[in-house]
């Protein structure tokens, strides 16, 4: 997938414009569409939308942008189809580039003709979402989400396919597990994805909402919302625990929780004896916490 990743990126340079030897000035810009190998020119007339779109919001400033600078120097990347039976052909990435295609008023645009079954489709669809510079951190874990359970692969799988490690995809996907006005509050940049890790930690959602609402009145930074929830957690590891954690026991949990996606609690019980705890706030959490495991087995 790195290897469709790269062909992906590698765009057309548009053309300069000859001068006029003539009179001295300089021709009118106009759109350019110089062929790559292994790429084609394909009406926009018979493209139809990809069904396995990951991209639900098109801003329309940005669109009538990137028109404008297609009007000038034409599809610089280009897109990614398949062929239909019915001859048309069906968008598997690149579906800004051509709706401001359609507003610059082009009626071809160049694009790669892949061969692929609806599975590589939606891969390749998400893949390519992911890679948007615009996607926030609770996005970019939805798409890792979506890649897990519906193309059926594994964390390692998946950071092979985007050249991503294990445990930044894990981090992404724990954000799932915050509550709907923390997730919302990251989405909107109210706080960042150090803030939402740091709440993490906390094991219940009334402490990570009461911490979240302390960010937003306060403007906490990140390093006093670890400092806080370490002040929070200290009365209940004393009360769990017969002696303290060492050093090297904090490390593998902090292991272990990246591995999982999951919060992971390390206590004690004396004489090198202890017990690993991995809580869950419901039974649908239970039921992605197994298939998590499963699937990493």
């Amino acid at each position: 997938m790195t290897k469709k990743k790269e062909a992906l990126g590698k765009g057309i340079r548009a053309l300069l414009q000859d001068i006029d030897s003539n009179d001295g000035k300089q021709a009118a810009p106009q759109p350019v569409s110089v062929l790559q190998v292994g790429v084609s020119e394909v009406p926009l007339t018979k493209i139809e939308v990809n069904p396995f779109q990951p991209r639900a919001d098109f801003d329309d400033k940005a669109l009538n942008d990137l028109a404008e600078s297609i009007k000038v120097h034409g599809v610089v990347q280009p897109i990614t189809v398949r062929k239909l039976k019915n001859g048309n052909y069906q968008l598997i990435a690149g579906e800004r580039r051509t709706r401001a295609s359609r507003i610059a008023g082009l009626t071809k645009i160049p694009a790669y003709i892949k061969e692929v079954n609806d599975q590589e489709m939606l891969e390749i669809a998400l893949i390519e979402n992911i890679q948007r510079e615009d996607l926030n951190p609770l996005e970019i874990g939805l798409n890792y989400q979506r890649l897990l359970d519906e193309c059926q692969l594994t964390q390692e799988a998946l950071a092979s396919r985007i050249g991503k490690s294990r445990p930044s995809i894990a981090n992404h996907l724990r954000l799932l597990n915050l509550p709907t006005v923390v997730q919302k509050g990251l989405k909107e940049k109210a706080v960042s994805m150090g803030h939402a890790r740091a709440l993490l930690s906390l094991d219940t959602e009334d402490a990570q909402i009461k911490l979240f609402k302390r960010i937003l009145a306060n403007g906490l930074s990140v390093r006093d919302v670890e400092r806080l929830v370490k002040e929070t957690k200290a009365p209940e590891a004393s009360k769990n625990t017969r002696e303290d954690i060492s050093a090297e026991w904090l490390n593998y949990r902090n292991l272990l929780s990246t591995s999982v996606g999951w919060p992971v609690t390390i206590r004690s019980k004396g004489k090198g004896k202890g017990e690993i705890v991995i809580s869950f706030r419901d039974e649908k959490e239970l039921e992605r916490l197994v298939e998590r495991l499963d699937n990493d087995a």
